[in-house]
Order: C-alpha cells, then structure tokens, then sequence
C-alpha cells in the first residue's frame, strides 16, 4: 500500500524544501522537527504560494490546499489501502503510505495527528504522524468500523482512484 517510489520522493522532496523554507533554511531535527513544522505548512500557504511557487509548481501547492490536516483514528490497512477517519468531519479516507508501511508503524484503531494529502492519482498520509496515546475501546472501535463499512458503501469514503 505505498506510493511508487518515484512519487514518494517527489513528494518528500517538495514537502521537505516548504519544510526548510519555513525555518529560514534550517533542517528540521528528525521526525519529531518535521512534525511540529508541519502545522505551519497549512497555515502560511498564501506565503508559500507567493514564495515557492516556481520551486514545488502550482499542482503541489494545490494539493496541498485539499488537503486535510488534524486528528485521525487510524482503522487499519484494508486490502485497498490505509484507511483514517477525520475526527472533526467524521469524513473517511483511504490513502497510500510514502515509504513505510503504516500497519508497520501504528497500532489499529488509535487517534493520530498528520495530513492526508491528494497527490498523484491518490490520497497520501504525509508520514509525519504523531500519536495522541489514545486508543480506542471495542465499543468505538466497532462503531468507527461500521462507519467506514457505511462510507464505502454509500460512496462517502474519499479515495482517488
């Protein structure tokens, strides 16, 4: 379920040159840099557009606009991808990872910070997730799984196919 390697680099290239822009060319210290750099992404876009426009092109920066960025439970990996739901819209989405399996790296049904991004043809975790040490109880748990079951079948789970 990941994203071919040739887009995976691109778009961590370009994410990571927005990244360094907005630390004034300062590499970010490790995963944990990358993730608290990367609220202000979504809040300086305007900037960003303005700025790094002819260095990411206008199609990543407009990615980057669709994009959903907050609080996700993380359900699991399905046959066809990873699937989050958005906890402030209750929207589902099915992406692809970038170069690590998610199911490698995180535990069924827990409350995650990261982004979910359109890019490609597909949606993207952007990678840089951060747990917020909540899991679900079976009863949620049961009640997210359903949820998904509904969005996929009523046609309201995201996914670019």
């Amino acid at each position: 379920m990941l994203l071919d390697t040739a887009h995976a680099d691109e778009f961590l290239y370009k994410y990571q040159l927005l990244m360094v822009y907005l630390t004034d060319g300062e590499i970010p210290n490790g995963m944990e840099g990358f993730a608290a750099i990367r609220p202000v992404i979504y809040e300086c876009l305007d900037e960003l557009e303005e700025s790094m426009l002819e260095v990411v092109g206008s199609e990543f920066l407009s990615n980057l606009k669709e994009a959903v960025f907050g609080k996700f439970v993380y359900l699991k990996k399905y046959k066809e991808g990873y699937v989050f739901k958005h906890i402030e819209t209750g929207c589902y989405y099915q992406t692809l990872a970038l170069t690590t399996p998610l199911d490698e790296m995180l535990d069924e049904f827990i409350v995650v910070n990261t982004a979910i991004v359109p890019f490609r043809g597909s949606f993207v975790c952007d990678g840089l997730i951060t747990s917020n040490n909540v899991a679900l109880g079976k009863g949620l748990m049961k009640e997210v799984r359903e949820g998904y079951h509904q969005a996929k079948k009523d046609g309201s789970l995201r996914r670019i196919t």
